[in-house]
């Protein structure tokens, strides 16, 4: 073995007397408390019996209750129990691992851990369950790899692995004696180390990479007098041992034992804990704990934390909070063990309301309820004075001539005189002018027990609230309206301009140079010179609201608010004023966040609040900013938990909760959070610990969130979160651009179209103007005028004047109306018909009535409505004429029918002459001038139809073809629709 430790136990009457001596000075030292919060089952725990605590790697905190396991994110106490995997819901011991697991040593069910998967047990979790159950396991440490050693009474070690468990027993041997036990300790790394105790035999050598080092320690039976007792045992930085056996704490080092403390017969030490201050503390069962203080001389019980009793386990966490888990009380958080509560006697309860400190002579003096004042000098002893009688509270302090005199001695009749002043509120001692007394009234100057001035003499008549002698003779003046300065010697008073309609409520002076006045609105003014220079809460006063003051030296100043405490540490700079504020609340330690009075008394500074006396040293409290772990939680999309970092969401996934939480178990009324959803945007604050978007707009998104502090405690790193929402695919640019090509080609193809409409049409008209004047030249051709010229000729040279008169006067009323027919895109059928009349007469007139015609109308049609193109049926009824009738050589007759079908015309030439296939073989150019007139014809008829969009035909037929009896040809063509204008 690497050393072995032999005890030799010291007995007999001195020793038992030092031991109960110690005890004495332990037990009757004056008591100081720290502040402190309580967390029972009604704020969330499981039970109230708590038997370990434990602080992971991320930052949270584990109890081990009896009614399962509970972790706590600074807001609420999660529970986990067998139903969501923990092996049994006795859990004694909470230890981590180097992989952030936590791991559980149950009551029944063995070993298990939690990860991010959840609750899982040991592999060998069945075997481990086989060990221990008989007894728990005095210690028991997780290294890597799942890898657990335990250490038991009487058993020795065991080392569970995840496939194997190999045991380091005990070997019994004659040769030990049976008078004692021998401890002994492996220890691995980092403090950690498993104990274990045999009697009457040896372990040997454990010979195991995973060892460091192995010590053993024999025990008498005087200290282990029972063979199964429990024990507890802590190793120190240092090398050192400190085992709690029964009711006694043995200090050990290399070279044996230093001392040990035997505690009442009653007590046992329950647990021996080591902080991460490096304090040690034991915890005993039915009394307080105390922490322990080590020196060259041994051990001693130094100090508790207050008087809880059956505490189980002390433990700090990384922001040096402190927690006690209790048997009976649940757990005790103190945010900062160096803030002690002060009071132990019967009429001065810790929770006593405060009001007033006065540092005189080098004693604290500290006003009590029922106007009691207790002396405390350096060595803090403390001196009860009695003998105010009033109903009002004590609330000025001065020593002159050897003697103690308060504002309410001041209130009291003088002896001597029927003058009776009214209640002072503050007393200043004005050296050989006597001494100033403020009240309701204004305020008065006595000395040697006469009165010297009243302010009421030169009108003054002002409630003071606070008066200081701040240089030479001028004394500061605070009223419930204002300041002002008083010259002790000339009895001048003079207002100040700049603090004017606000209460006073303090002045202190650190020297003639520098003083600062308090008020309830405006914050503190600091004046240097004749100027003030005003801290308030826009640059980090815990509140406006200040009650008291205390210069701590020429460049801090303590600053007591209803808030809290807030601490300025300033510089004058070339008129510059410089300051930075650090402010503390009950959340610090503070005992109450009302605080009346503030002062300093041998190195701490004291606080009188509204629920005890606290004193500090000024070191102590906190100057860094503390760098706090932050962790998103919870996030929903649409009210479903999701994915959200780096997430690509549609445009209707726009309702957005993000949860986290920052840890900082000191701010028990929630932390402050500062957020915003870009990197442009301003920082939004809020105390909740989650954030809502409703119907957030497409687009992308980083919602940066920090832990942020306004008096500068606390903050966390910026952490974000990414994600887009994707727009509707109408909002699209792909969308955007496709329509946006879609309806250019649409208006493209429109006007496109429409350009080739309009060409078209332009086209068409000039095709039709061409054909309009091609059917005007077939109207009128040449060798018809010719003819009908030669026929009046004819009847002139007859000397037949009224023929020749009458073929004139048809030949120019024709001539008049083609030429007035072809002026019109559209001409009425009677106006056609009146046409094809004259022109019919005048052929008939030149062929010496060969033919005779007939022209029918239907009587759906309305003859005088402009229907029917002009110059289309007058060719056609030439062409019978000429080459059908006039070729036949027998009487011809030409009829033309009109009807209506479908709301179109329909117009029918037909002849009894030669027929089509007569013409076929008659004159060549004959037939090419047919040919070209119902072309033209054609033309016209399509041009118009593609204009006004509708239909049209013309048919030219032999009609021997249906009926070879029959001879003629018959022309049907069908008129389109008038075009719209």
């Amino acid at each position: 073995m690497a050393l072995r430790r032999k005890i030799l136990l010291l007995d007999g009457f001195w020793p038992k007397v030092f031991n109960t001596l110690l005890l004495l000075f332990v037990y009757g030292a004056a008591h100081t408390q720290v502040a402190y919060h309580n967390f029972s089952s009604n704020d969330g725990l499981p039970s109230n019996e708590v038997y370990c605590v434990y602080q992971d790697k991320l930052g949270y905190m584990w109890f081990g209750t009896d009614h399962g396991v509970v972790r706590y994110d600074g807001y609420k106490f999660k529970t986990y129990t067998t139903q969501d995997g923990l092996t049994d819901n006795t859990v004694f011991s909470i230890k981590g691992d180097n992989e952030g697991n936590v791991w559980f040593l149950t009551f029944t069910g063995g070993i298990c851990y939690y990860s991010r998967a959840g609750f899982r047990p040991h592999p060998l979790n069945d075997s481990i369950i086989g060990l221990t159950r008989k007894r728990i396991p005095t210690s028991w440490e997780v290294l890597g790899n799942k890898t657990i050693w335990l250490g038991f009474i009487e058993s020795g070690f065991y080392k569970v692995e995840e496939n194997k468990i190999t045991a380091f027993i005990n070997q019994l041997s004659n040769e030990k004696p049976n008078n004692g036990s021998t401890t002994y300790i492996i220890e691995f790394d980092s403090l950690r180390f498993v104990y274990s105790t045999v009697y009457a035999g040896d372990i040997g050598k454990i010979k195991d990479p995973g060892v460091k080092k192995q010590e053993s320690v024999f025990l008498s039976l005087s200290q282990m007098p029972f063979r199964n007792i429990n024990y507890t045992m802590a190793l120190l930085k240092n090398g050192n041992l400190i085992m709690g056996v029964a009711n006694s704490l043995i200090y050990l080092s290399g070279r044996g034992i230093i001392n040990t403390i035997h505690l009442q017969p009653d007590a046992h030490i329950s647990a021996i804990t080591q902080t991460a201050d490096n304090k040690v503390w034991v915890c005993i069962k039915n009394s307080k704990p105390y922490s322990l203080s080590f020196s060259e001389n041994g051990v001693q019980l130094a100090d508790s934390l207050t008087n809880w009793e059956s505490i189980s386990y002390i433990s700090s966490d990384n922001q040096q909070n402190y927690w006690a888990t209790s048997l009976n009380n649940g757990v005790y958080f103190m945010p900062d063990t160096k803030i002690r509560i002060w009071g132990r006697q019967p009429e001065n309860p810790v929770s006593s309301k405060f009001m007033y400190l006065q540092l005189i002579n080098h004693s604290l003096y500290i006003s009590l309820p029922k106007n009691k004042i207790i002396k405390l000098d350096k060595g803090f002893n403390e001196k009860v004075i009695t003998g105010i009688e009033s109903a009002n509270a004590v609330s000025g302090l001065i020593f002159k001539n050897k003697k103690l005199i308060s504002n309410i001695d001041l209130s009291s009749q003088w002896t001597g005189r029927s003058y009776k002043f009214s209640f002072m509120n503050a007393i200043e001692d004005l050296g050989e002018q006597g001494i100033l007394t403020a009240g309701e009234t204004g305020f008065e100057i006595i000395n040697a027990r006469k009165l010297v001035f009243s302010s009421k003499n030169i009108g003054f008549t002002k409630r003071v609230t606070a008066v200081k002698r701040i240089k030479g003779s001028l004394v500061a003046i605070g009223t419930i309206s204002g300041l002002y300065y008083f010259d002790e010697t000339r009895h001048t008073l003079v207002n100040d301009s700049i603090i004017a309609k606000t209460r006073i409520t303090a002045c202190a002076s650190f020297n003639d140079s520098v003083y600062a006045i308090a008020t309830r609105g405006l914050g503190v003014a600091i004046y240097y010179g004749q100027r003030p220079y005003f801290i308030n809460d826009s640059c980090g006063l815990i509140s406006n609201l200040a009650e008291n003051l205390y210069f701590e030296n020429d460049s801090t100043l303590w600053v007591a608010t209803y808030k809290g405490l807030s601490r300025t540490t300033f510089c004058f700079n070339q008129n510059n004023f410089i300051c930075s504020i650090k402010s503390y609340t009950k959340e610090d330690g503070l005992c109450s966040n009302q605080v009346n009075a503030i002062t300093g008394f041998n190195g701490y500074i004291w606080l009188a609040t509204n629920e005890g006396l606290c004193y500090f040293h000024p070191q102590d409290l906190p100057d860094d900013t503390l760098e706090i772990p932050f962790y998103f939680g919870e996030v929903k999309v649409n009210g479903s938990p999701e994915k959200l970092n780096g997430a690509s969401l549609n445009y209707d996934q726009n309702n957005i909760v993000i949860g986290f939480n920052a840890l900082y178990f000191k701010a028990i009324s929630g932390i402050r959070y500062k957020l915003r959803l870009h990197n442009n945007d301003t920082w939004k604050y809020t105390d909740q610990n989650y954030v809502e978007y409703f119907n957030l707009p497409p687009g992308d998104y980083e919602v940066q969130v920090a832990a942020d502090d306004k008096f500068g405690k606390y903050k966390s790193t910026v952490h974000s979160i990414r994600f887009t929402i994707k727009p509707k695919f109408t909002d699209t640019l792909l969308f955007k651009t496709i329509s946006g090509a879609f309806i250019a080609l649409i208006v493209f193809v429109i006007f496109f179209g429409f350009y080739s409409y309009q060409k078209l049409k332009a086209t068409n008209l000039i095709k039709l103007l061409q054909a309009e004047f091609k059917a005007l030249s077939y109207q009128i051709n040449p060798h018809f005028i010719f003819n009908v010229l030669n026929s009046i000729q004819y009847y002139i040279l007859r000397k037949e004047s009224d023929s020749a008169v009458h073929l004139l006067s048809s030949f120019s009323m024709l001539i008049r109306r083609i030429v007035n027919n072809s002026r019109q895109q559209y001409i009425s059928v009677l106006e056609e018909v009146e046409c094809l009349r004259e022109y019919l007469e005048l052929e008939k007139l030149r062929l010496d009535d060969k033919f005779e015609y007939e022209i029918n109308i239907d009587t759906n049609i309305h003859i005088e409505e402009k229907i029917i193109l002009p110059m289309i049926i007058q060719p056609l009824v030439e062409n019978s004429i000429w080459h059908g009738i006039a070729p036949s050589g027998r009487m011809g007759k030409i009829t033309v029918n009109f009807s209506a079908k479908n709301g179109q015309v329909i117009c029918t030439v037909e002849d009894n002459g030669v027929g089509i296939h007569a013409k076929k073989e008659g004159e060549h150019k004959t037939q090419n001038n047919l040919s070209l007139a119902m072309k033209n014809v054609s033309e016209r008829l399509k041009i118009i139809s593609e204009l006004n969009n509708s239909t049209w035909a013309i048919k030219t037929e032999d009609k021997s073809e249906n009926n070879p009896g029959e001879t003629g040809t018959r022309v049907t063509i069908i008129f389109p629709h008038p075009m719209k204008s």
